[in-house]
């Protein structure tokens, strides 16, 4: 009979390829096609970066049966942050084995662009001689970072900018601080992404595109859809076989009513919900009338800046939601070029990070895009069985569970964003008596799996997350080492003048913050304290800095991104239930960004007063909140008990562990970590 193969596709670039970086990630056919063979005929896996996730059964002969098929990616877009992540995963020593795993879970994109740039042009390179062409703050000054998008100028100069790379090769306005550069155009390719901050030009052109009332992702969408259209007709005056991407995010995510982009512009829609809440129907439905108010405004398909890192900054549980993917790839088949997937959040001292706490879930994604009927049951099943042996058991209870739990249990109030409380985490996904379990499994699994072998490692991969999880559980429980401020009732409230001279605080409890991501060290003399009246709840911050002249203030406009700032942020869990919490976020400057993470919530906080004051040594942060600024909220008595936090942002230190303080820390990266809020 015949005896041999044969693997055929459009591969002419793989030759070439290094696997020290993306390399061409479009003709990758012949590649996908002997990774198929391995993994169809011969049983091999790749779960995760490194030896222990990959699975290579033993055979004495390989008999393939005469067979003659095709395969094709459904998605032509494929691509994957985490692929670049350090090289944390054991076993892992360089980058060139995330590389390889990315082919071998089929990264690849033949649609334009192959890769996925945002936040550029840096358009920086213009500032002395066009300042009227950078955003105008509410303080009158120009913000030399952000572009006026409405400012005629902005496109002659940004259009001249293209010309002079295309025709001198030219990146000035692609230069970054450093000197790098930044996503400049490609043969086919010039991105429109604003820098990553909302759009907030206080200009009259600008104003009067501006929607207030609309909800918050859409307020800037006029803005930036009108320059987007002028700025691709100017460019297929002049280059008709250029495209222009453009990246719909922050406050211009929601595509405007009745807008039609130009044939040459590309959209990728930022998924701002993250893909894991989707599991709530109302986080679906925003991302499905997202998807199709963008669909009805291109005529090209649409691709996706999908979210993996969310909510993984919020908890440690390592959540799994294969077929939350699945439903949405199949309600969308046929209406999408694919994804890019952005991802790598999890704790810090999570060896492996994301691979370790949520690799099943990203197998199955990648897999999703190729082809959204992929079996994931099946695969869920076979991971199990083929990854930990003897103790497949336990391990398969643990991941059943983490799949159920997180899928099927309906959150009584889902969130407004993409962060998502402990309440909902430790209460009602995975409420003591589930952790418990999961705490009973993985003792089993590992006693199970033996020592000092294959299974050992990867039990124990998956096992550090939930061990993780089971402190973080426990610490919501039973909260343990967090510090507690003493508000006193005062008779007036202080004057906010920034100068903390008043009676009212002469007999408060002031307390010191810590380096927010170690938790046992000192920060540089920041300290709060705190007063309330029947009126409302007055705070003060003494803030040392020895390096003033060098002290940060960019953002000048209310809810404008000032935390990127020096500043100073409260989160207040004025309900004292651990579920919600009002975020105020303060500058040296005075200027306020203010949010409440109820979901459904444009709320706006009123009468709040805020007075900054600076000396040579430090600066120092008065504020005033009344109490009616809340939502159904009333006065409180003696006794109450609120949760709530308070950090510093500090950028005049170069280190970088040194410009994150807080009162209270459990170490995690992001400042809405609800399980460190004090009492």
């Amino acid at each position: 009979g015949l005896r041999g193969m044969a693997v055929i596709g459009d591969d002419t670039d793989t030759t070439r390829m290094q696997f020290t970086t993306h390399g061409d990630i479009a003709n990758r056919a012949i590649l996908f096609g002997v990774y198929d063979v391995l993994e169809r005929f011969l049983g091999v896996r790749w779960y995760y970066p490194g030896q222990d996730g990959r699975v290579v059964p033993e055979t004495k002969q390989l008999i393939i049966p005469a067979v003659r098929y095709r395969d094709w990616p459904r998605s032509t877009k494929r691509t994957f942050h985490p692929w670049s992540v350090k090289p944390d995963v054991p076993g892992v020593t360089n980058q060139q084995e995330y590389w390889l795993h990315a082919c071998r879970n089929r990264e690849g994109a033949s649609a334009v662009p192959r890769l996925t740039p945002c936040h550029s042009p840096i358009f920086q390179n213009h500032f002395k001689d066009h300042p009227e062409c950078y955003e105008l703050r509410a303080d009158g000054h120009r913000d030399p970072t952000m572009p006026c998008y409405s400012e005629p100028e902005t496109i002659n100069l940004l259009v001249q900018d293209v010309v002079n790379f295309y025709e001198h090769g030219d990146k000035g306005a692609w230069r970054r601080p450093d000197g790098s550069y930044w996503y400049p155009p490609t043969d086919r390719v010039i991105c429109i992404s604003p820098p990553d901050k909302s759009v907030e030009c206080h200009c009259p052109r600008c104003q009067a595109l501006m929607n207030p009332g609309a909800p918050r992702l859409a307020r800037a969408s006029r803005v930036m859809t009108q320059f987007v259209i002028a700025f691709a007709n100017r460019i297929h005056a002049i280059y008709p076989d250029k495209y222009v991407w453009y990246l719909p995010y922050s406050n211009y995510t929601i595509a405007p009513e009745d807008v039609e982009l130009p044939d040459n512009v590309i959209v990728g829609l930022c998924m701002m919900r993250g893909a894991a809440n989707m599991k709530e129907p109302v986080c679906a439905r925003e991302h499905d009338q997202w998807i199709e108010q963008w669909r009805r405004a291109s005529s090209n398909p649409l691709q996706l800046w999908d979210y993996g890192c969310w909510p993984a900054n919020d908890t440690a549980l390592p959540f799994q939601y294969p077929h939350v993917l699945q439903d949405f790839q199949l309600r969308h088949e046929g209406q999408l070029a694919g994804s890019f997937i952005g991802a790598g959040l999890a704790p810090p001292d999570l060896p492996g990070r994301q691979w370790a706490s949520q690799a099943p879930t990203f197998y199955c994604w990648m897999r999703l895009l190729w082809n959204p009927h992929f079996n994931i049951d099946a695969a869920w099943d076979e991971y199990i069985k083929l990854m930990y042996g003897p103790a497949q058991k336990p391990m398969g209870q643990i991941f059943n569970l983490l799949v159920t739990r997180w899928e099927n249990v309906r959150w009584t109030t889902p969130p407004n964003g993409h962060t998502v409380s402990p309440t909902l985490i430790h209460e009602q996904t995975m409420p003591a008596e589930e952790a418990a379990k999961l705490g009973r499994w993985i003792t089993e699994a590992r006693e199970l799996a033996g020592k000092n072998n294959l299974y050992q490692r990867r039990v124990d991969f998956i096992g550090r997350s939930v061990d993780l999880f089971l402190t973080e559980s426990k610490n919501y429980h039973a909260p343990a080492n967090l510090p507690t401020l003493t508000l006193l009732k005062v008779g007036d409230d202080p004057q906010i003048d920034g100068k903390l001279d008043e009676s009212a605080w002469s007999d408060t409890q002031a307390q010191s913050f810590v380096l927010a991501r170690s938790g046992d060290q000192p920060a540089v003399g920041s300290r709060v304290r705190g007063v309330w009246t029947s009126r409302g709840v007055s705070f003060a911050f003494e803030l040392n800095e020895p390096h003033m002249d060098r002290l940060h203030i960019e953002h000048t406009a209310h809810d404008a991104a000032v935390f990127n700032d020096d500043c100073v942020e409260l989160f207040l869990d004025v309900a004292g239930d651990r579920l919600t919490y009002y975020q105020f976020a303060i500058n040296a400057g005075g200027f306020i960004f203010d949010a409440f993470n109820q979901s459904g919530s444009d709320w706006n906080a009123s009468g709040v007063l805020v007075a900054t004051s600076r000396g040579e040594n430090g600066w120092v942060l008065e504020m005033f909140i009344p109490f009616a600024t809340f939502k159904d909220y009333k006065t409180p008595r003696v006794g109450d008990q609120w949760y709530g936090n308070f950090t510093r942002h500090r950028l005049t230190v170069d280190a970088e562990h040194e410009r994150f303080q807080r009162w209270s820390t459990r170490g995690r990266a992001s400042n809405l970590d609800m399980t460190a809020f004090g009492q």
